[in-house]
């Protein structure tokens, strides 16, 4: 007899000891028969996945021990040898003496062979308190009060931690070995930038309610005046040492000169607002994608979940620099306008152009903005 005809006879046994559901039966006693036989049935024809789903639910809703040997059957078929070890060994402790020596053998020889096939993961993080997922299943938070169990063969480990990028690894199991698994984790640059703008914006304020308080106990300062003196104009109606006509030439040119400046200035200070909006939408955007996809992958149950939330999530990341970067580029060519518009003179008198010079001056409360014509 070949061991699948073997491990199929033991499975119709087991149904055949399985209590059948009567009238005085209660519903989940009678739901849990239902799913075990359906569970016999995919065994016998090597559908082990759906079977496993049957026995599962079987013993959830009625816990009888002889479930659990089914389950381990199912486990051992399917290669999941932790499975198929803890499944046997509850079976083992809650049968007990009901379990006869033959079984007890065969359930013996059975987990040192599965025992042989698993290997552990001794696991690490830096900075700890990160959650840890096992082929998409969730393991627990560092540090683990033990390594984690896994089947021999290649496994991946994900590991999450708010605030920092997430770190994906791969690592080849070996039976009754232990290998050894240090994760670092570094910034999520989107998280940093955030942060480094909330402290920035939070810097202005108390700033600003520093000044505030600073006018309310004293009087404010005297406005700087600044006296311009024009040459007297002689009695052609020039400048002094200029000719009448040198001086509407010379005005002519500086209103030309004026309102090209100040043109150009207004149409470089809008493009540059333009730009630093779109730039502003284009980081707004994908920061919250990114985090969006951050919150999924750590929420992630299956591999296919992980796989449809990582590349939202480096697209995000992608999207919120070019928008950071946008951004700046529209705010030096916003500032660029404005000083354009600042420095054009206002307008002509007698051929001197008037117009606003911003200066700088160091000061006890720090620089000062001033102007003078």
């Amino acid at each position: 007899m070949t061991s699948s005809k073997l491990c199929l006879g033991i499975l119709l046994a087991t149904a055949c000891c399985w209590p059948r559901a009567s009238l005085a039966q209660t519903d989940p006693k009678a739901s849990a028969d239902e799913h075990f036989r359906r569970g016999v049935e995919f065994f016998r024809d090597r559908r082990f996945g759906d079977a496993g789903t049957e026995f599962e639910e079987a013993y959830r809703l009625s816990p009888a021990y002889v479930v659990l040997y089914n389950i381990g059957q199912v486990n051992a078929a399917l290669g999941r040898s932790v499975e198929a070890v803890d499944a046997y060994e509850k079976y083992l402790k809650q049968g007990a003496a009901q379990i006869s020596p033959e079984r007890t053998q065969e359930v013996q020889n059975e987990l040192a062979k599965q025992r042989d096939r698993i290997g552990t993961v001794a696991l690490r993080s830096t900075p700890e308190g990160a959650e840890i997922r096992m082929d998409g299943k969730w393991i627990g938070k560092t540090p683990l009060a033990r390594p984690v169990r896994a089947t021999i063969g290649r496994h991946t480990f994900d590991a999450f931690l708010s605030g920092y990028a997430p770190q994906i690894y791969e690592i080849e199991v070996v039976g009754k070995a232990e290998r050894p698994l240090e994760i670092t984790f570094t910034v999520d640059p989107a998280v940093t930038e955030k942060e480094a703008e909330a402290k920035a914006a939070e810097a202005r304020a108390a700033e600003a309610r520093a000044q505030a308080a600073a006018m309310t106990g004293r009087p404010a300062p005297a406005p700087v005046v600044t006296v311009l003196q024009l040459p007297r104009a002689d009695s052609g109606g020039g400048v002094a040492g200029t000719s009448p006509s040198g001086g509407r030439e010379s005005a002519a040119s500086a209103r030309s000169s004026i309102n090209w400046q100040r043109t150009i200035g207004y149409v470089v200070a809008i493009g540059g607002l333009g730009t630093a909006t779109i730039g502003g939408i284009i980081a707004y955007q994908g920061a919250n994608k990114s985090h969006d996809a951050s919150d999924r992958l750590a929420q992630a149950k299956t591999n296919m979940d992980y796989d449809l939330a990582l590349p939202d999530f480096q697209d995000g990341k992608s999207r919120n620099r070019i928008g950071w970067i946008v951004a700046g580029i529209g705010g030096a060519t916003l500032i660029g306008g404005i000083i354009l518009i600042a420095t054009a003179p206002d307008h002509v008198t007698s051929g001197v152009a008037l117009g606003l010079v911003p200066t700088m001056t160091p000061g006890s409360r720090g620089l000062s903005l001033l102007a003078r014509y």
